[in-house]
């Protein structure tokens, strides 16, 4: 349903396609009652590349990611497909999401150079992909951070959870959520974050955190910020 909607899109602004790199996922299944279950089989990821890339209309898929280990297939099996779409010309490039230092290891290893990102969940509130990040900086990666505000709920309330969010944001005259964009943004020079919305002015909001200079003083606040549970500790 998204492919189509994102053909649909593209159809009606034909000049965007040449400004944005189209990506899309396979590994996850949909079952009855709306439940998911993970297939990382070498077959169904074929399957998967070729069906998205028939209803994307495309050659080969510019950016195709693995969605998630499955613990009844060895990591590195599912990586070894993931690069045989690449060699037949189906993938052009290929990411990783949900993924330890040790499966990205194996990653980096089977896929070799059409590994360009990494797709974890990473946000001022939760950073245990830290170790991860490292290594994307060293190996030149892209790290998607997804989950950015810390989950739905926790989006709404950033600003109201977090004295030090609320501090920087009314310094800077700005949302709760821009401080914790624009903290991602220098947290690494490979990271980036991937907010989601549902308004266009949360998309305007978001955006702008790329103006936004936090300073020293604003940084040592943000990066003080633990999870609930890491402060209880």
């Amino acid at each position: 349903m998204n492919e189509r909607a994102l053909v649909e899109a593209l159809r009606r602004h034909p000049s965007a396609a040449e400004q944005v790199v189209i990506a899309t996922k396979g590994g996850h299944t949909r079952g009855p009652a709306a439940t998911w279950w993970v297939d990382g089989s070498p077959e169904h990821l074929a399957a998967a590349a070729r069906a998205s890339a028939q209803r994307l209309g495309l050659d080969a898929l510019p950016l195709y990611q693995h969605h998630r280990p499955d613990v009844k297939v060895p990591f590195a099996e599912s990586m070894g497909a993931m690069r045989q779409l690449v060699d037949e010309g189906v993938v052009i490039r290929v990411g990783v999401s949900n993924v330890d230092a040790s499966q990205l290891d194996t990653a980096i290893r089977v896929v070799g150079d059409a590994l360009v990102s990494v797709q974890n969940e990473y946000s001022l509130l939760e950073r245990s992909s830290d170790p991860v990040l490292q290594l994307c900086e060293v190996h030149g990666l892209a790290f998607l951070a997804w989950g950015p505000f810390g989950g739905m709920r926790a989006a709404k309330g950033l600003g109201a959870s977090s004295s030090s969010v609320a501090l920087v944001a009314d310094r800077h005259g700005v949302s709760p959520q821009q401080v914790v964009l624009a903290w991602l943004l220098r947290r690494s020079p490979v990271l980036i974050p991937i907010p989601g919305a549902s308004r266009p002015e949360s998309v305007r909001d978001s955006a702008a955190a790329v103006d936004l200079v936090l300073d020293d003083d604003d940084r040592r606040l943000l990066d003080a910020v633990s999870a609930p549970a890491e402060s209880a500790q």
